[in-house]
């Protein structure tokens, strides 16, 4: 019994480590850099605004600039993207991957179909947006990378 007890907590503590630095993270740093370093006429900073949340959103741009005053144009307008896409499918593995890999791989495709699909889409000029070969790419590795991940991590025994 102790045993069990203690590869329980095992279990629990992996999903939290997941949940921290695979799922959370990755989510919270794309908004960041989107909050801080993108151009203030987005969308959403009309609905901070109406939020009354701009006068915090400037506080976290004002604090992040001081951090890292001038990103490279790949982490403000592809890395972004790039985390969310990661974040995703690592929180597809994390719903998916005791049960079936079939549903995580029909899902990480889904992500995979729309995030390029997006993009050719805007190469097409059929949707609104700029394509761009750099955002392909680094939406290309974090699928892979999160996928391999994912099908990597030992199985767990909730028995």
């Amino acid at each position: 019994m102790k045993n069990n007890n203690f590869a329980s907590r095992s279990c629990l503590l992996q999903t939290y480590i997941t949940c921290i630095f695979h799922i959370f993270l990755p989510l919270s740093l794309g908004g960041l850099i989107y909050i801080a370093y993108r151009p203030k006429t987005l969308v959403m900073f009309t609905w901070f605004n109406r939020c009354g949340l701009q006068p915090l959103s400037g506080k976290i741009a004002a604090a992040c600039t001081i951090v890292l005053p001038a990103p490279p144009e790949w982490v403000v307008y592809s890395l972004p993207d790039a985390l969310w896409i990661y974040s995703l499918v690592m929180f597809l593995g994390a719903v998916w991957r005791p049960r079936s890999g079939r549903q995580l791989l029909l899902w990480a495709g889904v992500a995979f179909v729309l995030s390029i699909g997006s993009e050719l889409l805007q190469l097409f000029h059929i949707i609104g947006g700029t394509f761009c070969l750099f955002d392909t790419c680094s939406y290309v590795i974090a699928i892979i990378l999160s996928c391999f991940l994912v099908v990597s991590k030992p199985e767990v025994s909730y028995d």
